[in-house]
C-alpha cells in the first residue's frame, strides 16, 4: 500500500511542478518585456495633480480620477471630435504613466495631459501622425487586394507553355509583400501606393525563394525558372506597375484614371472610431519613435470586446495578462496602462464638474451618439485605467475624455481592480495560473518556449500514467482482499 500511495504522491508532485513551471514562464516573460526603470518613480499626489485632480473614491482611496482634455474640443472639425475617444484614452494613459515613472518629468507630463494643443498635434487633423497611422492600418488589406489585381491584369494568360506552371506561379505572385502596402506616400487628400516593375519582380523572386526554402518540393524545381527575369518578362505583358490612391474617405482611384472609383475601403474601417486590433497596432507603432519612445517596454494593454463589440465577453490582451502576473505574483514596482472598452451607449455616469460642466458633457455625448449612428459605428467608448505600484503602494488612476465623467466605480474598472486584488475573475477568464498560462502561451513564439512546452507535455504524460497505474494497482489490491 505504501508503494501505491508513493506513486500517487510522485504523480501529484509532477503535476504541481508543471503548474509552477507555467507560472515561472509567465513571470519571466513579463519581467523580460517590462524593463522600465523605476528608480525615479513616485505616485501622483493630490498636490502633484493640482487642478487635474477630479475625485478620489470614498470607499477605496487607491482609486483617483484625473482630469483630461475633453474630446469634443480637440480636432479641426466635428467629424474628428465625435468618436476620438480611442486616441484620447491612449494619450491620457501614456502621459499619466510618464508622470508616474519619471519624477523629474512629472510636471511636464501633467502639463501635456491638460494641453489641447498636444492632443491636436497627435490626432487633431487628418494629416496628424496618429490619424495617418490608423489610416495606413485600415487601408492595408484593401491596398494589397488592389495591388494584386493590378499585377494579375498584366499577366499574359495565353502564353504558350505557361498553363502547366501557371497555378504555381500565381501562388507566388498572389502572396508577395511590397513596402508600399504598409508605407504609402502621404498626400494632402490621401495615401498614394506605387511600385515599379523592378520592385514587383524583386518581391516575386523573394517570395519564390522563401517558399522553396520552406520545403515546397514542387516549387524547388521551378524556382530557378520563376526567378529568371526573362521568364517573368514572358509571363507579363505591357507596363507592369502599381499606381493608385486611397483618399481619406476610403475611395480608391487608379492614377491614370482619377475620376473612376475602382474600390472602397470597407465601411467599418472608416470614421474616427478606433477598433481593438487597430489600437494594438497603433501602440506597437508608437514604440519606435512615437510617444512610447522613452519607455518602449511600457505595458499598454487593452480590455474589451475585440473589434469593438464582436464578442459577448471582455477580451484581455496579452499585455494585461503580463501586468496581472506582475501585480499578483511579484512585489516589484510596475506601471501599466489599460485601455478599457465600454460596450454599448456610453452616457456619462456622473460628472465631477459644475452644473455647466455636466451639461457640456451630456451635450457632447449626445452629438457623439448621433455621429456614430450616422456612420454605422459601434456606440461604445474607450476610457483609461493606469495601474501603478511604487514602493509597494498600489494606486489606480482613471481618465475619461468624454466630459471627464466619473468612472471610478465603472463595472469594467471594478472587474480589473478586483482581479488585481485577487477578489474575483475577469469575465470569460478564470484567473488561475493554468488559465493565464493557456492564454499567454498562445502568443509566445520563442524557440526556448517551444522546447519548454514539450518538456511539460512529457512530464504531464508521465504524471498521468503514474496516476492511472497507481489507481489501478490500488483497485486491484483492494479487490484481492
Amino acid at each position: 500500500m505504501k508503494r501505491y500511495y508513493g506513486l500517487l504522491y510522485v504523480s501529484l508532485s509532477l503535476t504541481s511542478c508543471i503548474i509552477k513551471c507555467d507560472k515561472e514562464l509567465i513571470l519571466r516573460q513579463a519581467k523580460e518585456n517590462h524593463l522600465v526603470d523605476y528608480g525615479n518613480a513616485s505616485q501622483l499626489s493630490r498636490g502633484d495633480l493640482g487642478e487635474l485632480f477630479l475625485a478620489q473614491d470614498s470607499k477605496d482611496s487607491r482609486r483617483v480620477q484625473i482630469k483630461s482634455v475633453n474630446q469634443m474640443v480637440v480636432g479641426d472639425d466635428s467629424e474628428l471630435r465625435g468618436a476620438s475617444c480611442g486616441y484620447h484614452a491612449f494619450r491620457n494613459g501614456v502621459l499619466a504613466a510618464h508622470g508616474l515613472i519619471n519624477n523629474d518629468g512629472k510636471r511636464a507630463a501633467l502639463k501635456s495631459l491638460s494641453s489641447q494643443s498636444h492632443a491636436n498635434k497627435l490626432f487633431g487633423t487628418k494629416l496628424a501622425p496618429w490619424r495617418l497611422e490608423i489610416g495606413k492600418i485600415r487601408n492595408e488589406s484593401t491596398a494589397r487586394r488592389i495591388g494584386r489585381e493590378m499585377i494579375f491584369s498584366s499577366l499574359a494568360l495565353s502564353k504558350e507553355g505557361a498553363d502547366a506552371d501557371f497555378d504555381l506561379f500565381m501562388e507566388c505572385t498572389g502572396s508577395i509583400t511590397l513596402p508600399t502596402f504598409e508605407h504609402p506616400e502621404i498626400w494632402e487628400d490621401g495615401f498614394h501606393y506605387k511600385a515599379t516593375k523592378k520592385e514587383i519582380y524583386a518581391a516575386i523572386i523573394e517570395r519564390c525563394n522563401k517558399l522553396a526554402v520552406h520545403g515546397n518540393r514542387q516549387l524547388k524545381d521551378k524556382v530557378k525558372t520563376f526567378t529568371n527575369r526573362a521568364t517573368l518578362d514572358a509571363y507579363f505583358k505591357g507596363d507592369l506597375k502599381i499606381d493608385f490612391k486611397i483618399d481619406f474617405e476610403g475611395r480608391c482611384y487608379r492614377m491614370d484614371s482619377p475620376d473612376n472609383v475602382i474600390a472602397r475601403v470597407p465601411q467599418e474601417k472608416n470614421g474616427s472610431w478606433v477598433q481593438t486590433d487597430e489600437m494594438q497596432k497603433l501602440v506597437k507603432a508608437q514604440r519606435g519613435d512615437g510617444i512610447l519612445a522613452n519607455e518602449p517596454t511600457l505595458l499598454v494593454a487593452t480590455y474589451g470586446e475585440y473589434h469593438g463589440g464582436c464578442d459577448e465577453h471582455a477580451v484581455a490582451s496579452e499585455e494585461l495578462v503580463q501586468l496581472y502576473s506582475l501585480i499578483r505574483n511579484t512585489k516589484q514596482d510596475c506601471v501599466g496602462v489599460v485601455l478599457v472598452y465600454l460596450p454599448g451607449e456610453s452616457r456619462p455616469e456622473r460628472s465631477t464638474n459644475s452644473f455647466m460642466g455636466r451639461m457640456y458633457s451630456y451635450v457632447g455625448s449626445f452629438f457623439e451618439h448621433a455621429k456614430k449612428i450616422q456612420s454605422g459605428q459601434d456606440n461604445g467608448h474607450w476610457i483609461t485605467l493606469v495601474v501603478s505600484r511604487v514602493k509597494g503602494n498600489v494606486r489606480y488612476y482613471v481618465l475619461d475624455s468624454l466630459g471627464n465623467s466619473n468612472r471610478l466605480r465603472n463595472e469594467r474598472i471594478n472587474e480589473i481592480i478586483d482581479a488585481f486584488d485577487g477578489k474575483k475573475s475577469l469575465p470569460g477568464y478564470d484567473w488561475t495560473v493554468d488559465q493565464i498560462s493557456r492564454q499567454y502561451k498562445g502568443n509566445v513564439k520563442s524557440q526556448s518556449h517551444a522546447r519548454y512546452s514539450w518538456t511539460k507535455i512529457g512530464l504531464g504524460l508521465v504524471a498521468a500514467g503514474l496516476v492511472s497505474y497507481g489507481a489501478y494497482a490500488l483497485y486491484t489490491h483492494q479487490k484481492k482482499k
